[in-house]
Formats: C-alpha cells, sequence, structure tokens
C-alpha cells in the first residue's frame, strides 16, 4: 500500500466454486486486512479466479465483476503472448467499460536480484492492462506497465508498474518465503 509496507501470503488450503478446485491464498496486511486469493492450475495455464479489475489500477468495477485471468502459462519461450478473456463492468459513474490483459513473455529463462536473494531460470512477462469502451470499439491502453517475475519454483518475485513513461504505479518485493 505504501513504501516499507508488508504483506504476508500463505496457502491455506482448497476450496471448490461450481465443481472446480482452487488453492485458497490468504493475504495479510499491517493492518489487520485479509483477503483470500484463489488458484488453480489447468494443463498448462495458471488462473486466479476472482475480482477481474485486480490486475490493474486505473480502474474498479462497481459492482465487483469475478471471473477468471489466465495469467501465466508454462512452459514458455521469449516473445510468446497471450491474451485473457474479455471482462464487461460498470465503472463508479455507471459507464460500462470492457476490460482485458494482454500477456508477453519478454524473456524465458532470465536472472533477477530482489534485495538479497538472486533468482535464476526466472520468466519475465509485461502485463498490458486494456480497455475500451464498446464491443464495437478497438482496445486501448490503460497507460499501465506492469514487469512480473516468476521464479521457477517459488512463484512471483517482484512487481513494478508504471504508467507508459515510466511513472511508479505499484512495486512488489519478495523478501522472504517457503514453498514445501
Amino acid at each position: 500500500m505504501n513504501a516499507g509496507d508488508t504483506i504476508k501470503r500463505i496457502i491455506t488450503g482448497d476450496s471448490a466454486i461450481s465443481s472446480t478446485q482452487y488453492r485458497v491464498m490468504h493475504e495479510y496486511d499491517r493492518y489487520g486486512g485479509d483477503t483470500a486469493f484463489l488458484f488453480r492450475k489447468k494443463g498448462t495455464d495458471y488462473i486466479q479466479n476472482g475480482s477481474v479489475d485486480i490486475l490493474t489500477v486505473a480502474l474498479a468495477y462497481v459492482p465487483h465483476v469475478t471471473g477468471q485471468i489466465n495469467f501465466l502459462k508454462q512452459p514458455l519461450t521469449d516473445g510468446e503472448s497471450w491474451v485473457s478473456e474479455e471482462y464487461l463492468g460498470n465503472l463508479f459513474s455507471g459507464q460500462p467499460v470492457y476490460l482485458q490483459y494482454y500477456f508477453n513473455c519478454v524473456k524465458s529463462n532470465d536472472a533477477i536480484t530482489v534485495g538479497t536473494h538472486s533468482f535464476i531460470n526466472v520468466y519475465h512477462v509485461i502485463l498490458l492492462p486494456q480497455i475500451k469502451s464498446s464491443a464495437s470499439n478497438p482496445y486501448n491502453s490503460t497507460n499501465e506497465v506492469f514487469h512480473l517475475y516468476y521464479a521457477k519454483g517459488i512463484g512471483l518475485v517482484y512487481v513494478k508498474g508504471t504508467n507508459n513513461v515510466g511513472f511508479p504505479k505499484k512495486e512488489w518485493r519478495l523478501r522472504n518465503w517457503l514453498v514445501n
């Protein structure tokens, strides 16, 4: 939320929605917040189920729109890309807006240092949220670019989000982890 804030994420179990099994991840923040996220793997796809505006800070649907986001694939190759489903919801003003996410693997075997930890075999994926105002219009950028780094055997280790000219919007660094 703010520079220096810490969150803790823990896989707490499983949950079924419409006969589909998900892993439940709780995120705890220093203010006592507890947010649950649902994840699953389907073949080579990693999918998050929940609020579809979770990967953008440019808009928020009112009321929330839920769905599935295919946020990662495995294995990936340099230059491989995919697009999420198309989501439709209303902004606070009542205006309907379509949303989709464009993902591009810029490097499939990257190395990164986050704090005092170095990681190899890292997927570097760029996420570009896109919006449009009607079904017949083309998609346009939300003016956000998110760099996502996934380390093999660990998961998401670093996130950096900026606008199209580099102004920071979001940054997240993995500090400690335990994978069982």
